[in-house]
C-alpha cells in the first residue's frame, strides 16, 4: 500500500470547526492513541486531531491523515449521532486578511484572532447559539458576547481557525 502524505485535504471544502470540548469528541480514543504514539516516540503534534486543530487540514473533517500506519480522518473522532456543534468557516477576503495580519504582526494576537472570528464565522449548526451577524459577513458584538458566555476561549479558538483556514496556500498545497 502506498504511503499517504498527510494530511490530504480538499481545497474546495468549507472549513468546519468543531470545538474540542464538544460532547461528540471521542476523548478516550484520542488519549489511547496519544499513549501509543508516546510509546513509539511519535510527536503528539502529528496526531490527526492535533493537526486538525492546528489548521493543517484547513478544517476539512474528511482530510485523510495517517496514524500508526492507518489512514484516518478527523471526522472519525466525532460521533455524528450526537450532532456535534459545527462552526462553518468562510475565507477572509484580501482586505480582512490584511487587517487581521496587521494586528498579528504588531503582536496583538488576541485582537487579531477576535477580528478573524468576527469576519470568518459563516454560520453555526447543531447549536443553541444564534449568530445574527454571520449571514451578513461579520459577527456582531452581541454574537461575540454569546460565544464568550458559552466558553470564554471559544472566540479566540474560532479566530485562530478562521485565520489558519484563510492563510495563503503553502508550496505543498500548490503542488497537490
Amino acid at each position: 500500500m502506498a504511503r499517504i502524505r498527510p494530511p490530504q485535504h480538499r481545497a474546495d471544502t468549507p472549513g468546519i470547526f468543531i470545538p474540542r470540548s464538544d460532547s461528540s469528541f471521542d476523548r478516550d480514543r484520542f488519549d489511547r492513541e496519544l499513549l501509543a504514539m508516546t510509546e513509539k516516540d511519535i510527536p503528539a503534534a502529528t496526531h490527526p486531531i492535533n493537526r486538525y486543530y492546528a489548521g493543517e487540514t484547513r478544517y476539512d473533517l474528511q482530510a485523510t491523515d495517517e496514524l500508526l500506519g492507518q489512514a484516518v480522518a478527523a471526522a472519525s473522532y466525532f460521533d455524528a449521532s450526537k450532532e456535534p456543534e459545527r462552526f462553518i468557516l468562510r475565507r477572509l477576503d484580501w482586505e480582512q486578511w490584511h487587517r487581521v495580519l496587521g494586528l498579528l504582526e504588531q503582536g496583538q494576537l488576541g485582537q487579531g484572532q477576535l477580528l478573524a472570528a468576527r469576519y470568518g464565522v459563516a454560520e453555526v449548526q447543531n447549536s443553541h447559539i444564534k449568530l445574527t451577524g454571520a449571514a451578513t459577513g461579520m459577527l456582531t458584538h452581541e454574537d461575540m458576547q454569546r460565544l464568550f458566555e458559552v466558553d470564554s476561549g471559544l472566540p479566540v479558538a474560532l479566530g485562530f481557525a478562521c485565520w489558519r483556514y484563510s492563510k495563503p496556500l503553502t508550496d505543498a498545497e500548490k503542488k497537490a
